[in-house]
């Protein structure tokens, strides 16, 4: 999807980003309450408001980022985004929501299909397209959605498929 869609996945990757403002914005009207997916929400959102605009902007300049080098940039960026949500939770001591452990659950994955990535084009010096590429190109669009649900629910992922899995239970009791 990523290298035969081009200019489809800068379109995801601008309406992730919104989609993380809009969490955001969410949050701070409507779940004012939980000050923890607040912060996760705003952190969030700068940082893909940041990498999104900021790598295009850069990428507009005289030397652009080498193709090489961009699974290592945005690894950055994600360590970059645990990094101040942990220091934020710390320095203003507020107790971890399960919302923002399963966003760093999630953005390490992320990480680590970015250094797979790295790995299989840099290091090894595959070219040929295969079965990672398809797997990074679906599981980083993938996170990202499921980041930002996560962001939007009250509850967790597990509460949420322990109530799916009743109603859907077609046990004879």
């Amino acid at each position: 999807m990523y290298f035969k869609l081009g200019i489809v996945t800068e379109y995801i990757s601008e309406a992730t980003a919104l989609m993380f403002l809009a969490s955001f914005l969410f949050n701070i009207l409507k779940r004012s309450d939980n000050f923890s997916v607040c912060i996760t929400s705003a952190v969030l959102a700068v940082s893909y408001m940041l990498t999104t605009f900021g790598y295009d902007f850069i990428n507009s300049l005289a030397n652009p980022i080498k193709t090489q080098e961009v699974y290592l940039l945005w690894m950055k960026f994600d360590a970059i985004t645990i990094i101040s949500l942990f220091l934020l939770h710390m320095m203003f001591r507020i107790k971890q929501s399960v919302q923002a452990v399963i966003i760093y659950r999630i953005l390490a994955i992320s990480m680590t299909l970015q250094v797979a990535m790295h790995i299989d084009i840099n290091v090894l010096s595959n070219l040929r397209y295969w079965f990672l590429w398809t797997i990074y190109s679906y599981g980083v669009n993938a996170l990202d959605i499921i980041m930002v649900i996560t962001l939007f629910m009250k509850k967790s992922w597990s509460e949420v498929f322990s109530r799916w899995k009743y109603y859907f239970s077609f046990s004879s009791g």
